[in-house]
């Protein structure tokens, strides 16, 4: 699932959610990306939007183990010497 970083945290999110069914991975996504409701990316350009930072959130069906974090390198002028995900 694609979701803002806050997502992370949580006092209940983590009770009900991460303790019983932890994501056995998430991508962060090193710069912001540029999202906007319905497509309309013209509508959202000025207004401040994209000031959140996103990150993919994996779950495995029966995994029960540690969260592992990744980051994905998605500017085109970095480059990525540390093996991480790049997009």
């Amino acid at each position: 699932m694609l979701l803002p970083i806050q997502y992370l945290s949580g006092k209940e999110r983590y009770s009900e959610l991460y303790v019983k069914f932890p994501p056995s991975r998430v991508y962060i996504y090193c710069e912001r990306i540029n999202i906007a409701k319905d497509g309309d990316f013209e509508k959202f350009c000025d207004s401040g939007a994209n000031m959140t930072i996103y990150a993919w959130y994996v779950w495995e069906k029966g995994y029960h183990g540690s969260t592992e974090l990744r980051w994905i390198h998605n500017d085109k002028n970095e480059q990525n010497t540390h093996g991480e995900v790049s997009f």
